[in-house]
């Protein structure tokens, strides 16, 4: 029979660790342990907090995973948006501003479309050094983030998330010089892809102003006229026909390139 010295002989939380224990195999301890750690933590997504990874849960498993405390994980996220803004030649200073500000609002409203369905996306672009995930909450985020997107100039390559099985969708005007690149590395990952094509919508024609409204207020002045504006929409037309033609073809075979 066990004296009570012998509890005495050691410290107080080794006494309290084995009545709590009562006699149970060493190796059912670590497992039932590590079972409640996992309880705690869920997978680590891009975007996250790093500062609270649960490095213990890694050194068991190899696998990076967050302190979440009663937090409920999140479901895994499965549709990457990939907003490509590398600037083609085609696309001139003088529409530059106007081009991209029309990819950005197309991919801006597909994004709060999955989001109203409750449906949460990984969003990356070129600069972004960490793929975002955007949930209805991080909504404002992704707008505030999206505001500062101008073309890239500086061949930034992009990052892509960890996610095994993804429905990538890609923004991307025609004549992009990453475009190819980027179509390979989401084929290379066996993701499936949808590649969308932005045309460019002329703005309306100006209304007739009065003479006295003339004199009265000042009036903004366009530096595009129209005829302008119509040969570049026609050309721009032309290069996303030739764009899908190239995609849908041999060695792509892609079949869903749209035309937005």
């Amino acid at each position: 029979p066990r004296r009570s010295s012998d509890l005495d002989s050691v410290p107080a939380a080794d006494n309290i660790r084995r009545l709590e224990e009562g006699g149970e195999a060493t190796a059912f301890v670590k497992r039932r342990r590590l079972s409640e750690e996992r309880l705690e933590v869920r997978k680590y997504y891009p975007g996250d907090d790093p500062r609270r990874l649960n490095w213990k849960v890694y050194a068991h498993l190899g696998e990076l995973f967050l302190r979440v405390g009663e937090e409920t994980p999140p479901p895994e996220s499965r549709i990457l948006v990939i907003l490509d803004s590398n600037r083609p030649s085609l696309v001139t200073l003088e529409f530059s501003a106007d081009y991209l500000d029309s990819i950005v609002e197309a991919c801006t409203a597909l994004m709060q479309v999955l989001l109203l369905r409750g449906i949460n996306i990984i969003f990356t672009a070129p600069g972004i050094s960490n793929p975002l995930v955007v949930s209805m909450e991080k909504y404002h985020g992704l707008l505030s983030l999206l505001s500062g997107i101008w073309w890239n100039t500086k061949q930034e390559g992009l990052q892509y998330p960890v996610n095994r099985n993804i429905q990538a969708i890609i923004f991307s005007s025609p004549g992009s010089p990453a475009l190819q690149s980027i179509v390979e590395s989401v084929k290379s990952r066996g993701w499936n892809l949808n590649l969308m094509f932005k045309t460019f919508n002329p703005p309306p024609e100006a209304k007739k102003v009065s003479r006295l409204k003339r004199s009265l207020f000042i009036q903004e002045k366009s530096g595009n006229n129209r005829k302008k504006i119509w040969n570049f929409s026609s050309q721009l037309e032309e290069a996303i026909t030739a764009e899908i033609t190239r995609y849908r073809g041999a060695p792509w075979r892609l079949k869903n390139v749209h035309r937005l």
